[in-house]
């Protein structure tokens, strides 16, 4: 059962939480690490949260991705959780999550008993050494998408697209279980490249940058702490949004309802 609902601010206090405890993890075991996509572009453009944000996002190099994930199953407190589809059934991507055990992600669409939900979560996903445009990266992109249109539930809540694709999910003749083992031996069979990929994201193709982009990891403030990111952050951020200092008009929000574990 789910308690009192947290707001925006409650929820990014948590995941500023998280996000020191992997910090912490990376720099006491000499692992570097970059904060992506929105979380990137709210170091530079609102020094901390995008206003509306319920989550963060960081990239591990490929080579320190498995070391990393062993340290941080030892080293978190107990109410940080590692999330992988394997042991979470909320959790449904082959890349790791840490979650506060705390919160609930209240997603209606899942009919799933609390404990397998997700609470507040950041994102941690393994930057692979690749090519731009090679055989297996673009397997992975079309691999990935496909996890997304069968088997990811629809950030609006829409009860229509929920049946829609449970129909999807009864055609496909595997399950995505399957799909992620496979999404995931797929990355680590790539390792070949002068960019850096984050194969996973949101962006698709756009997350394919050159290594020299990323450099080495770069200090910004974010909130009342700061967090490493891309040293070319310009061109980082302007590959993904194009004019990213321009704060849009009618922002989309799909928060997700955001409770208290009861």
């Amino acid at each position: 059962m789910t308690g009192k609902a947290i707001d925006i601010k409650e929820c990014q206090r948590r995941l500023l939480r998280i996000a020191n405890h992997f910090k912490q993890t990376c720099e006491s075991n000499d692992i570097p690490y970059y904060m992506l996509g929105g979380t990137m572009l709210g170091a530079i453009r609102h020094h901390g949260f995008i206003p509306w944000d319920d989550d963060m996002d960081f990239g591990v190099p490929m080579e320190h991705y498995e070391r990393l994930r062993v340290l941080l199953k030892s080293s978190l407190p107990n109410d940080i959780r590692v999330c992988e589809f394997q042991n979470i059934k909320g959790c449904r991507t082959a890349f790791l999550k840490l979650d506060d055990t705390h919160s609930c992600m209240d997603d209606k669409c899942v009919d799933l008993p609390i404990e397998e939900k997700l609470g507040v979560n950041i994102d941690i996903f393994p930057l692979v050494s690749c090519k731009r445009r090679g055989m297996k990266v673009c397997l992975h992109l079309l691999m990935t998408r496909l996890n997304s249109a069968i088997f990811t539930e629809p950030i609006s809540g829409s009860r229509l697209r929920h049946h829609i694709k449970k129909v999807l999910q009864g055609l496909t003749p595997f399950s995505q279980d399957w799909l992620l083992h496979q999404l995931w031996k797929l990355t680590l069979s790539i390792n070949n490249g002068n960019h850096y990929g984050n194969l996973f994201g949101r962006y698709r193709s756009k997350e394919i940058v050159l290594k020299t982009i990323f450099g080495n990891p770069t200090s910004y403030i974010f909130e009342d702490t700061t967090f490493n990111g891309p040293a070319k952050a310009d061109e980082y951020l302007s590959i993904l949004y194009g004019d990213y200092m321009k704060v849009p008009d009618n922002p989309s929000n799909h928060s997700s309802a955001i409770f208290e574990r009861a």
